[in-house]
C-alpha cells in the first residue's frame, strides 16, 4: 500500500490529477440532477458531483467503467466513454 500512495504522490506533484473545488452551487446543480434524471437512470449521488464538476468545468467526455455513470453522463451534456470496451 505504501508504494500506491508514493506513486499517487508522485503523480499528483507531477501534474498528472486535476483538483477542482466542489461549491455550494456545484451540489445543488448535483442534487437537482438526482431529481430530474428520468427514473429509468440509477444516479448515485457521488456520481452526480462527478458528472456536474465535469460538466462545470468544460469537459466533453467522461470516462468509466461504471455502467451507471455512462447512461447518466448524458443528462449532464456529456459523452460517457467506457474505458474497458470503447476505442476512442
Amino acid at each position: 500500500m505504501t508504494a500506491i500512495l508514493k506513486d499517487f504522490d508522485e503523480d499528483e506533484q507531477n501534474g498528472v490529477w486535476q483538483w477542482f473545488g466542489v461549491t455550494s452551487e456545484l451540489l445543488e446543480k448535483a442534487r437537482e440532477a438526482v431529481l430530474d434524471v428520468p427514473s429509468t437512470v440509477f444516479l448515485r449521488s457521488g456520481d452526480a458531483v462527478h458528472l456536474a464538476c465535469a460538466e462545470e468545468h468544460g469537459f466533453q467526455e467522461i470516462y468509466t467503467n461504471d455502467r451507471h455513470m455512462l447512461k447518466a453522463a448524458r443528462h449532464f451534456h456529456l459523452t460517457g466513454v467506457n474505458v474497458l470496451s470503447d476505442n476512442g
